[in-house]
């Protein structure tokens, strides 16, 4: 089926769309799941999405496969400020507009930063993953003298508003 087909057919909801897929993958087995990813590999259509979305779509689920693996991988920087410039002003299925509102985001190792508010700072992967919403960053805990603590915040940036209250403290998502 056609993706705006299953797309309208999940009532335009992501999830639902995401976990039909899933769904039907999963009874192929490895095996074949293997040999149609190869297959393909030299093709030249791609999503009905910008390009730009596409790489945020492979900066992003790039890291959540990489860190669960411990894998280290840092993408190009010029790869990064794009998706973070586009980003910051989009709520279109990820939300990060919404969830950034209210903060201001530095990136720790660029010059990029955007917005107004109690700062947050990090690394821009980091930033991006978190204007996303990915839970294991945004639970991540820092140190503070010595023990283990929790950003002021925290609760709000996981709702996906701002933080109105006190700044996140630098290295929050380092």
């Amino acid at each position: 089926m056609h993706f705006y087909q299953q797309m309208i057919s999940a009532g335009l909801r992501f999830d639902v769309f995401t976990d039909r897929g899933a769904r039907r993958l999963a009874v192929i087995g490895p095996d074949e799941l293997v040999r149609r990813l190869r297959a393909r590999t030299s093709t030249t259509n791609h999503p009905p999405a910008p390009v730009l979305a596409m790489l945020g779509e492979i900066v992003v689920h790039g890291q959540d496969i990489r860190r669960p693996l411990g894998l280290k991988h840092r993408p190009p920087e010029a790869a990064l400020t794009a998706v973070a410039d586009s980003w910051k002003n989009s709520n279109l299925l990820i939300g990060a507009k919404r969830r950034i509102t209210g903060l201001r985001l530095r990136a720790t190792d660029t010059g990029w930063a955007n917005g107004d508010g109690p700062e947050v700072s990090g690394p821009l992967l980091s930033l991006i993953l978190a204007m996303t919403g990915r839970k294991p960053v945004l639970a991540r805990p820092h140190r503070r003298r010595g023990r283990r603590t929790r950003p002021p915040g925290l609760n709000q940036a996981r709702r996906g508003g701002g933080c109105a209250n006190s700044p996140a403290r630098s290295g929050w998502w380092e």
